[in-house]
């Protein structure tokens, strides 16, 4: 079929104008960013940085003024005009954070996704992304005055965002129908230009659905077991079926995570119906099948229990689908497991660090009894040109590097003093103070509230802390972000731990964000002077936030976990705690002794040692150290083209 797209349009606005708005090449692009907040700064904040949302609410006279430069536009659009190619690689994931503007994400796996379309875009490789379209995306944090923390759901107007609608040659949208035990699931496409990558999101909120499946793509990672299978269902088979709808047909399958494993098991049955029997159609699956794990904890995965599986895959298949089911099925649990049976089904999997290639081996072992599980890794990067602040360049003087990062704290100063004024104010706090200086040596945490991510770890000795905050010559500052899932006791406990602190004896020198996302993420990585991580060994799969900061320049100091293993070479941050304590409660101790130690005996002095000009010549060179460090190491660039030579390229 012939498939054409509705994107959003202006009749009194240059037509290459809406097309640079509509692909995301912007992201990365800051002249081009400059050039849309330019057109009307208060409209570029009110509508979260979504230069399509800005064009449409434009008034008149504003369009007027921007169609006389109608060939600026021309040539601008000429110079990004995208150049799509036929896939040979196709990209499933639950979610992408590409930018604040399509809040389709929750966090870090999100962001990983986003981040690989751009680098995918960057190095010209066919690739197409698979992912849901969340007509709420994830849900929304806010923080009482006694650090609560509650949610609620903002909906999105994809029609106003740069999102375009798949429709077919007579002008109505093209529908993907997934087969459910009990009816017929419908979902419409919406595409996003990444740059040269298409991502293709499946949006079931179709008045043709049962309301019960307009909900399943409602909200991400909300609602109950059968809530999440279904999601699970629309992306990997529904995702499948729109491939084959459009007539893409790749060579690889890269499922990001086991939600799209159902992708496998429905192409096996398509071939197994053409044929082949079980043993051939599960060869030639395999064979096109990449399968990347990022969860260190066997419960963190998905699991279903078969009775609730059963009737699904029964739908799908037609046939019988006890022998399918086997396929997730690992020693005595008998559920099924969708990372089981993606790794059952893949010829290439792999872990997101060295570390982490190492206990996913070690969890997986049952499925390879007599044999070392083929499991290797291949480590997490960023997108550099998304993360850098155009600032940041290591082949600046000490003196401008110095600079120009100061210039970025001030910059993540401003930006957490308003926000955290606006928290504040709605609880009816109308006086607030800066609580923040922009000189002062500046700490970032920001991660989900998860217990094993020790959040609380530097407050575990308050009377050693205050000290460290506080010296009068030396001062240091904390400034943290972070959700708790809505069904999260203990991390919203974290929370409130957090905030009490913030409100108490560390009033001043401790500020906790509310709803942490892309641009909150942006400003901590780019400004901060160390990025603090403080895992529980060795649950830490990666923990790419720690790759932003050092290639903006800043320091890590972090428990040797993920890709810190991988990254510290001495001079570019600290280590906390030993890599030889096993044991999570004697980390504990250890971490918070050897955290605190770090902070009195080298960072803060380092931080405040300064030159007849003021200027902290080692922190800069271990600055200088950090960024080259991370770039290309840990770049998505370099992810890419290694998921490229080793698992994409047969």
């Amino acid at each position: 079929m012939t498939v054409k797209y509705t994107c959003p349009s202006r009749q009194d606005l240059p037509e290459s104008l809406m097309a640079l708005a509509i692909n995301m090449r912007w992201v990365w692009d800051d002249k081009l960013i400059e050039m849309f907040k330019s057109f009307d700064p208060v409209l570029w904040e009110e509508y979260r940085h979504n230069p399509v949302a800005l064009l449409m609410n434009l008034d008149a006279a504003k369009a007027e003024e921007l169609s006389a430069d109608k060939d600026l536009y021309d040539q601008l659009q000429k110079k990004f005009k995208p150049e799509f190619k036929t896939p040979i690689t196709a990209y499933f994931s639950m979610e992408y954070g590409i930018h604040e503007c399509l809040p389709v994400y929750s966090g870090g796996l999100g962001i990983l996704s986003g981040d690989h379309m751009k680098a995918a875009s960057d190095l010209a490789l066919p690739m197409v992304g698979v992912g849901l379209a969340y007509r709420e995306g994830y849900f929304q944090q806010q923080l009482d005055q006694h650090g609560n923390q509650t949610e609620y759901n903002r909906r999105n107007i994809f029609t106003q965002m740069p999102m375009s609608l798949a429709v077919d040659d007579s002008g109505l949208p093209v529908l993907i129908k997934i087969p459910f035990p009990e009816a017929e699931v419908l979902a419409l496409v919406w595409r996003v230009d990444v740059g040269n990558v298409p991502l293709y999101l499946l949006d079931c909120d179709h008045d043709k659905n049962q309301e019960q499946y307009r909900q399943i793509t409602r909200s991400l990672y909300g609602g109950d077991h059968t809530m999440r299978i279904q999601q699970e269902i629309v992306l990997g088979v529904g995702g499948q079926i729109m491939l084959e709808q459009f007539g893409i047909n790749p060579e690889a399958y890269h499922l990001n995570e086991g939600h799209a494993a159902f992708q496998t098991l429905y192409r096996l049955s398509s071939l197994m119906s053409d044929g082949k029997s079980q043993s051939e159609a599960e060869a030639i699956v395999t064979d096109s099948t990449v399968f990347t794990t990022h969860t260190p904890v066997a419960a963190g995965n998905d699991m279903f229990d078969l009775d609730l599986a059963r009737p699904y895959l029964k739908t799908l298949t037609g046939t019988d689908v006890e022998d399918l089911l086997k396929l997730g099925i690992m020693g005595e649990d008998n559920r099924f497991g969708m990372p089981v049976a993606a790794l059952r089904l893949s010829r290439f999997a792999n872990g997101v660090s060295e570390k982490h290639g190492e206990v996913s081996r070690e969890m997986w072992s049952e499925l390879w009894p007599e044999k070392q599980a083929p499991i290797t890794h291949v480590t997490n990067g960023v997108h550099m040109p998304t993360w850098i602040a155009p600032s940041i360049n290591p082949e600046l003087s000490n003196l401008e590097l110095w600079n120009n990062h100061c210039k970025l704290r001030r910059k993540l100063v401003s930006f957490a003093q308003e926000k955290f004024a606006f928290q504040m104010k709605r609880s009816g706090v109308e006086d607030v103070p800066n609580i923040l200086d922009p000189d002062v040596l500046t700490i970032g945490f920001a991660r989900r509230f998860a217990p094993y991510k020790r959040a609380t770890l530097l407050f575990s000795d308050m009377k050693r802390l205050f000290a460290i905050l506080s010296q009068s010559e030396k001062p240091v500052q904390v400034v943290m972000a972070g959700k708790a899932h809505p069904l999260n006791v203990e991390g919203k406990d974290l929370i409130r731990e957090v905030w009490s602190h913030m409100q108490g004896e560390l009033k001043g020198r401790l500020v906790l964000l509310e709803n942490y996302n892309i641009e909150v993420g942006r400003h901590l990585v780019q400004g901060v002077d160390v990025w603090l991580n403080t895992p529980t060994r060795p649950v830490e799969a990666s923990g790419t936030s720690g790759m932003k900061a050092a290639a903006n320049g800043g320091l890590n100091l972090s428990v040797p976990d993920g890709w810190w293993l991988e990254g510290f070479n001495g001079v570019n941050g600290w280590e906390i705690g030993r890599r030889d304590i096993v044991d999570p409660q004697q980390q504990f101790i250890e971490d918070a002794e050897s955290l605190y130690s770090l902070l009195e005996s080298e960072v803060v002095p380092m931080f405040y040692d300064r030159n007849s000009d003021g200027l902290p010549e080692k922190w800069v060179e271990w600055m200088r150290n950090a960024i080259r460090s991370a770039h290309p190491r840990f770049s998505a660039s370099r992810m890419v083209d290694e998921y490229n030579r080793r698992a994409y390229l047969k």
